[in-house]
């Protein structure tokens, strides 16, 4: 069942049940491309995956948010991270914020973690060993 569905979700859908990104994804993904799994690249693959989220969220958010959950997610991510915890730790507090949301976005988001890893894999391999913070923009 899709986020424009009309339906109710199935009530089994009650807590998270995407394992989270940080660190194991962050590093599995990094292992595939080839590419050092230090710090730096794993918090480039958490600005990717955000910047990623985030564009989706705002379609989300569309169907199934009011107002006051839109100011919320706003005044949550609005801002870049200003520290490296904090850069590797948003994708999964945005996923974590999106799935309170409604039952109705379980389904996108559990697709979100497994396409986004082919669109990791198919921007890493424009990049050297280090990839570059802001790898959302670069990769343009």
């Amino acid at each position: 069942m899709g986020i424009f569905s009309r339906r109710n979700a199935a009530p089994e859908e009650t807590g998270r049940d995407i394992p989270l990104l940080n660190p194991m994804w962050f590093e599995n993904q990094l292992s595939q491309a080839g590419k050092p799994t230090t710090s730096r690249n794993k918090a480039a693959i958490a600005g990717l995956t955000s910047a990623n989220l985030a564009l989706n969220a705002t379609r989300w958010l569309d169907v199934v948010g009011t107002p006051e959950i839109r100011r919320r997610w706003d005044a949550e991510f609005g801002r870049p991270d200003e520290d490296l915890p904090s850069m590797l730790g948003r994708p999964d507090r945005m996923i974590d914020f999106l799935w309170a949301v409604s039952p109705r976005l379980h389904p996108g988001l559990r697709d979100f973690v497994g396409s986004m890893a082919g669109t990791f894999q198919d921007t890493a391999r424009r990049f050297g060993p280090e990839l570059p913070l802001d790898m959302w923009s670069a990769a343009g």
